[in-house]
């Protein structure tokens, strides 16, 4: 949820598809003379990327979800603010996803899934080369699809309702994860 908050995904699709005075509207920048690249290269690059970067994330979610469906019958899904994440509480091997960006190949089952989404979203993976504002562009990545989550619970009385106990979770995530999605695992 945090990489999707306001806008994000929005403004970081607009920018891959070279949408700059949408980028612009959408961020209530000011421009001269139709230089909306200027205005937008204000904000800085790690702004920039970070815009980039939510749409790519949504596009992984999605490409993801559409994997799991396909593979496991016990699957649910949960809402967020762009959609719905897919979970299975079947034990899923864990694989490398591709996170699309201009170098990316488009190979296998998730290539195949990928040419289907960008399609639909009428983008390219090439529009991650950004030339009008090099320094934003994306080479792509992967990721795993299964991150190890070490968790400790503990028991304490609940201060709140008397006679009850309460379970105190602390648990550690590898960059790039997020105890949002931990939460909505364990409680969806």
């Amino acid at each position: 949820e945090q990489r999707f908050r306001g806008k994000n995904a929005i403004i970081g699709k607009a920018l891959a598809k070279r949408e700059f005075r949408k980028v612009c509207y959408n961020l209530r920048l000011k421009w001269e003379n139709a230089d909306y690249v200027n205005a937008i290269r204000k904000l800085g690059n790690k702004l920039l990327r970070f815009y980039i970067n939510s749409y790519q994330s949504y596009l992984w979610n999605e490409t993801v979800g559409i994997y799991l469906k396909k593979h496991y019958k016990h699957f649910y899904e949960t809402d967020y603010m762009l959609g719905k994440f897919v979970f299975s509480n079947e034990k899923i091997k864990n694989v490398k996803v591709p996170i699309v960006g201009f170098l990316t190949e488009l190979k296998g089952e998730f290539g195949e899934i990928y040419k289907e989404l960008l399609d639909r979203e009428g983008i390219k993976k090439e529009d991650f080369m950004i030339k009008e504002i090099k320094e934003i562009s994306s080479e792509g990545n992967s990721r795993n699809m299964i991150e190890e989550v070490k968790m400790n619970v503990a028991y304490s009385k609940d201060e709140l309702r008397k006679n009850k106990l309460k379970a105190v979770l602390e648990f550690d995530l590898n960059p790039g994860s997020y105890a949002t999605i931990v939460v909505k695992k364990m409680f969806h």
